[in-house]
């Protein structure tokens, strides 16, 4: 077996070591593989696999000073993608990790990738000498800045990811995302197996509803109405709930209603993700104040002059993130006909409704409006950057690229293509392939 490259990156306090794909071994695959040092003493072995007969996957581990052919065995799993965190480690220490496919006869294993635990904190300072200061002096140490609004960020390593869907086959799969590059894939298992959910059932929407800090799948059922969360843990179904309205009951909801977005948008004093709608008929926007998969109220989008906005073809709704940084979500909208991109910047109006406070027109990096129509459409908003500022994706359904519009409020900073360079294979993607709207 060949030694493969390995790259390191750091992206704060997260360090990730990455393995490029091992030649296979008369036809079979080693697994592939993602290993993340996440906290002190904590490493985090990801993998995920493609190929067939395979028994069972083992986790090794070779501690200082890396004896040759010996190793700690960690676990064993039958998971084609999986994960495991390895705790109770030395702080600023590298150990090596690899994955191993066994099958009937042999086993092949990927390359060994070594990751260094990170370095504990600093000991505070101040108070008398020789030690930490009494209790009163003690300042309490600053908490971390909160994910950014709308933040899609499934295996929680800080970086937004893609959703994807394919309409063949029913099956869903994440791309774990580094920026505007993709560092590995896993198909979303219920169990050990993969979920194959096609129509009437599509995915609407992904977010954190139960506040367990992972992002969690929003489907709704376009022949029945019914809306369904399925709770996430990385990329395995933890559990179902269907929405229930205020009265306790599932809540059946169909055309010409249809579910454009879910976000955070009661500010920061109340964090559960909420469900938007919008009526293709009316034109009325209506955002349903979520608590899990509960219903709690329900708001009429009024525009500035505080009457309902009602706003249909050419424009639609394409996303929600938190655009202007004031802790509010705010409502991406795109025209059809002239290719303008508009972000309504939406409060709450004091009444427990929700008013429009302003609206802008994206602009791009020469700061004239940025117009764009097909083959490109947005399919979702993230922060793929980590600078706390939604972020715009497009998909050009003519090339198969997806693109990544980093915005600074308003206005596009940069476009970068999303791409495999750290994942093998390729980026560019299409039918029955598609993103799945953030």
């Amino acid at each position: 077996m060949r030694h493969s490259t390995i790259v390191v990156f750091l992206f704060g306090l997260t360090l990730l070591a990455f393995g490029a794909f091992p030649e296979s071994v008369n036809g079979q695959e080693a697994p592939r593989t993602l290993i993340q040092a996440n906290a002190p003493g904590w490493i985090t072995v990801h993998w995920e696999h493609t190929g067939q007969d395979v028994y069972w996957f083992e986790v090794h581990r070779q501690d200082p000073p890396y004896t040759e052919n010996s190793f700690v065995f960690l676990a064993k799993s039958v998971n084609r993608a999986d994960s495991l965190t390895d705790k109770n480690l030395k702080a600023d220490t590298t150990y090596k990790y690899r994955v191993c496919a066994v099958y009937a006869s042999s086993w092949t294993c990927a390359d060994w990738v070594s990751v260094r635990t990170l370095s504990p904190p600093p000991p505070s300072s101040g108070g008398s000498s020789g030690g930490a200061p009494p209790p009163s002096a003690r300042k309490p140490a600053p908490a971390p800045p909160p994910k950014i609004i709308g933040s899609n960020d499934f295996n929680d390593d800080g970086h937004g990811d893609i959703l994807w869907h394919n309409a063949s086959t029913g099956e869903s799969q994440i791309w774990f995302m580094s920026g505007s590059s993709r560092i590995g894939r896993a198909t979303i298992l219920d169990g050990a197996r993969p979920t194959f959910i096609g129509p009437p059932w599509s995915i609407v929407g992904s977010r954190d509803f139960n506040e367990d800090g992972k992002t969690d799948l929003l489907w709704h059922n376009s022949s029945s109405g019914e809306t369904q969360i399925w709770h996430m843990n990385g990329h395995k179904v933890s559990d179902r709930a269907t929405v229930l309205g205020e009265n306790g009951s599932a809540a059946f909801v169909g055309l010409p209603w249809s579910i454009v977005g879910t976000n955070t948008m009661n500010g920061y004093g109340n964090r559960k993700p909420d469900i938007i709608w919008h009526n293709s008929s009316s034109g009325e926007t209506q955002i349903w104040n979520m608590d899990d998969h509960r219903v709690r109220g329900r708001a009429t989008v009024l525009g500035e002059n505080g009457s309902p906005a009602f706003v249909g073809l050419p424009w639609s709704i394409v996303g929600t993130n938190d655009f202007n940084h004031d802790g509010t979500a705010d409502i991406l909208w795109h025209n059809s006909s002239t290719g303008e991109t508009q972000i309504w910047n939406v409060n709450r109006d004091g009444n427990g409704g929700y008013r429009v406070s302003s609206r802008a027109t994206v602009l791009g990096e020469n700061g004239s409006a940025a117009l764009v129509g097909l083959p490109w459409s947005i399919v979702g908003t993230n922060d793929f950057n980590q600078d706390g500022k939604g972020d715009i994706l497009w998909y050009n359904s003519s090339t198969g690229e997806t693109q990544i519009w980093f915005m600074n409020g308003r206005s596009v900073v940069r476009r970068a293509t999303v791409d495999a360079d750290l994942d093998g294979g390729g980026a560019l993607v299409g039918p029955p392939w598609s993103i799945m709207n953030h």
